[in-house]
């Protein structure tokens, strides 16, 4: 690829989407994670992720011998314009009754796990993003009275991503290499590595 043809700079969020994931364990103790249909989260502000996880130096002929790492995910907080009803009920566990109205139960404590996709824009090649398993905290409630200039209150969670119980999966993005209809793809289901034919492999037409 040339090297016009590659990002040089990332910015911008856009096209956050989410699909909820279902985890079923067999009967030999493995488990399976699959994915519902995409859900689109407009008026992305922010995403921000910090890794989660210990470093162990381990020590031998008096020199750190092996630096071991364990990967437990990230941990973060994602800004939204506000979160549309629908990912309110899905991501929060929040009930609508028949008169449409959403409410909060302190016994749905069990946050569901959810995949979420977005895009940074960049100057050539936009990178698209998954998040295999993540789960919400619940947002603060903010508003405050408008004054002479206008600023917008947000809908500011936190969450985490930890590894996928089957194959321990965080999360995947796109590259300067990626095919063309990949790219195009990504947001009609949620891209698993492996369960998608590599485009870039001749023995895979």
């Amino acid at each position: 690829m040339p090297d016009n043809a590659k990002n040089k700079i990332k910015f911008g969020l856009q096209d956050c989407m989410y699909s909820l994931v279902t985890e079923t364990q067999g009967q030999d103790g493995k488990w399976t994670s699959s994915y519902g249909a995409y859900k689109p989260l407009p008026g992305g502000v922010q995403l921000s992720l910090s890794p989660e996880g210990e470093e162990n130096n381990f020590y031998a002929d008096n020199i750190v011998y092996a630096i071991l790492n364990s990967n437990q995910g990230y941990s973060g907080t994602a800004e939204f314009a506000m979160l549309p009803d629908e990912a309110e009920k899905d991501l929060l566990n929040r009930q609508v009754d028949t008169n449409g109205v959403i409410s909060e139960n302190a016994e749905n404590v069990t946050p569901p796990y959810f995949a979420l996709s977005f895009r940074i824009e960049g100057d050539v090649r936009n990178r698209r993003y998954v998040l295999y398993r993540c789960a919400l905290n619940r947002p603060d409630l903010n508003a405050q009275t408008k004054e002479q200039s206008i600023t917008p209150n947000t809908d500011s969670l936190s969450f985490k991503c930890t590894p996928r119980p089957d194959d321990g999966l965080v999360f995947a993005h796109t590259s300067e290499s990626t095919p063309d209809a990949i790219v195009t793809a990504w947001n009609t289901q949620v891209y698993v590595p492996g369960a998608q034919a590599d485009e870039t492999d001749p023995n895979n037409p």
